[in-house]
């Protein structure tokens, strides 16, 4: 049965469609409402699946990126070959290595690699489905997390993903991932803990110490390695988050686009084993 929609709630979609980078404060304003409420029919909003995504516009110049391209694909999609040399002609990544973030053997012959942002909604259900899906892999697959904060959405995001590379430098891959799922565990389940109250009290279960874990965030030291995900992400065809690319062991990629369920990873993961054979 479909969400019923009052006035009101038309109005917040008609204009997050135009603007999804506003903030709560001026939405609010718009609609005639306090920020609290207009925050909470948001977020009834993309519990009920009626806003499914949010996308970022990146200006690629900022991104390092100086070349602008418009280019308009025409696929005869019943035509497999077509298909695959268009997947094989955007299969731009940047190669998994050990400084990645992995959770498995990066010499699994599948990796799923995840650009993703902390306080994206979409991003907390596909990190829950990547974890039902990693537990029944039997190690054929490797999942690398990369960084793709976005800003105008999230305006916390950057620096969760900084204390995140923060836990990574000073307590390990484990911390990170320790502090990792712990995060999305709690912004899944509505916790309302300031950011900074937050990512160290994480920080701290994953064990890195207050004072070293402080004067990393202080120093900024990540930022360059968040943008160059960033940056990676854009390149590779991302546009909103989650964006995820299996790459399968012939190195042929495949795109995974927004929050789909564990069924439809281990589709996409099965077709790449099948299609190396």
């Amino acid at each position: 049965m479909s969400e019923k929609l009052d006035k009101i709630d038309l109005k917040i979609l008609k204009i997050l469609q135009e603007n999804s980078k506003i903030t709560n404060l001026d939405l609010s304003k718009k609609i005639g409402l306090s920020p609290a409420p207009t925050l909470e029919r948001v977020k009834k909003l993309e519990q009920s699946d009626i806003i499914q995504s949010y996308h970022a516009h990146v200006n690629p110049t900022q991104m390092g990126l100086n070349v602008k391209t418009f280019v308009l694909v025409s696929l005869a999609w019943k035509k497999e070959n077509a298909l695959n040399s268009f997947l094989e002609k955007i299969g731009k990544i940047d190669e998994v290595t050990e400084a990645d973030h992995i959770k498995g053997d990066i010499n699994a012959p599948v990796k799923i690699v995840e650009y993703s942002d902390f306080d994206c909604p979409f991003c907390s259900r596909f990190h829950e489905s990547m974890s039902d899906f990693i537990e029944t892999s039997d190690g054929n697959v490797a999942w690398v997390y990369r960084q793709f904060p976005l800003e105008q959405l999230h305006k916390n995001a950057p620096t969760v993903a900084h204390a995140s590379e923060c836990v990574a430098e000073l307590g390990g891959n484990e911390a990170f991932w320790k502090f990792t799922d712990s995060y999305f565990v709690a912004k899944g389940a509505g916790d309302a803990t300031p950011a900074q109250t937050l990512i160290t009290k994480l920080a701290n279960e994953a064990g890195v110490a207050t004072g070293v874990f402080n004067d990393c965030m202080e120093s900024g030291r990540h930022k360059k390695a968040v943008e160059s995900d960033m940056a990676d992400a854009v390149e590779t065809g991302g546009r909103g988050t989650p964006w995820s690319i299996v790459i399968g062991p012939t190195g042929k990629t495949y795109p995974i686009n927004g929050a789909q369920p564990a069924t439809v990873i281990a589709q996409v993961v099965k077709l790449a084993l099948e299609e190396a054979e």
